[in-house]
């Protein structure tokens, strides 16, 4: 696949099967929805990211 920006010609491989299945220390957002799934399983994720504002007021 190839991607044209203003500057400048860019070759991307959209091989998906050289792709990393995980990245070494990543984590992912923890969201209220998928409290019950993470008790439940038990992911094997390195850690969560909890956003604080995502808990103040009603929003």
């Amino acid at each position: 696949m190839k991607t044209e920006l203003p500057s400048q010609a860019v070759e991307v491989d959209a091989n998906q099967q050289q792709l990393p299945t995980s990245v070494k220390g990543a984590g992912i957002g923890l969201r209220s929805l998928h409290y019950q799934y993470i008790i439940t399983h038990k992911p094997q994720v390195n850690w969560f990211e909890v956003i604080s504002d995502n808990y103040f007021g009603d929003g």
